[in-house]
């Protein structure tokens, strides 16, 4: 069975790290603390409906965008929300291109971008969203009004420079605080890299965790985005979200930790009312 993982494990690293505040700090929770949290949250996962086996590559690549390519930013040195937006629109242009090729292999195209838009409609991508994931949605929604699909052929330092400039205006923070480094940039391409090259969530969790300091913080993500993609939006107004804040704020884990798992929490909330999968079929 699928599961989404939000958390953007990153190649090449030693550390993985959580901003607040620019103040970074390194969390090192007790075993049994994160132990107990898991359970919680799996106590919670047992009462939403069951997800669909996958049965082909392209609906885990589809619904893994949804969760892994959207929350870079909490566990990239210095990163922001501005590294989780440009992470989860390169894994989108990584989807909308595989899909022309595989049209252009068969032969056939089955819809057009002003036909079937890469985006959901803003009422649904603004409503029941809040936090960091209320950011990431309206820095995509305000960038793609601006180009339309064209947003996804955007040479990638002029697409990076648009999300920053946009994340600044949005939150309030100086624009070299959010701004993407070509570090940064680097780190989002090697995950990225190595999403598209797993068949499967487990897959991509063995080329990536051996590179986390805190591997045991993603499993509790890993539980978190399980649920998420049993998560329908169409009737959910964001009752699993605040579930899962509780549960996480609840916890005996650190300050720091439920700070990250929150705002992947919220990330993923909102990823789903964002990417409109079905242009991918």
């Amino acid at each position: 069975m699928k599961k989404i993982v939000i958390f953007m494990l990153f190649g090449l690293i030693a550390f993985c790290s959580c901003t607040k505040n620019n103040v970074v700090e390194t969390p090192s929770e007790n075993i049994n603390e994160l132990d107990a949290l898991k359970l919680e949250l799996l106590e919670l996962n047992s009462t939403l409906p069951p997800s669909k086996d996958v049965i082909t590559k392209a609906p885990w690549w589809k619904y893994l965008l949804v969760g892994v390519a959207d929350a870079v930013g909490g566990f990239i040195p210095g990163g922001s929300v501005s590294t989780a937006i440009s992470a989860s629109s390169l894994a989108w242009t990584i989807l909308k291109e595989e899909k022309k090729s595989s049209e252009s292999s068969t032969g056939s195209s089955t819809s057009t971008p002003a036909g079937n838009p890469s985006l959901n409609p803003i009422e649904s991508a603004l409503v029941n969203v809040g936090g960091d994931g209320e950011v990431h949605n309206k820095v995509i929604v305000n960038i793609f009004e601006k180009y339309g699909e064209e947003m996804f052929s955007l040479p990638e330092n002029e697409l990076n420079n648009e999300i920053s400039k946009e994340v600044s205006l949005q939150t309030g923070e100086p624009l070299e605080v959010v701004k993407i480094t070509p570090q940064q940039s680097v780190t989002i391409h090697n995950v990225v890299d190595a999403y598209v090259t797993s068949a499967t969530v487990d897959e991509f969790m063995c080329k990536v965790s051996p590179t986390l300091a805190n591997p045991e913080l993603s499993e509790v993500v890993e539980v978190i985005l399980s649920g998420y993609e049993r998560v329908d939006i169409s009737t959910d107004n964001g009752t699993y979200e605040a579930a899962v804040n509780k549960t996480i704020e609840k916890s005996k884990i650190s300050t720091t930790s439920k700070d990250c798992l929150k705002s992947v929490s919220s990330v993923a909330n909102a990823s789903t009312r964002l990417w409109n999968v079905n242009s991918l079929e």
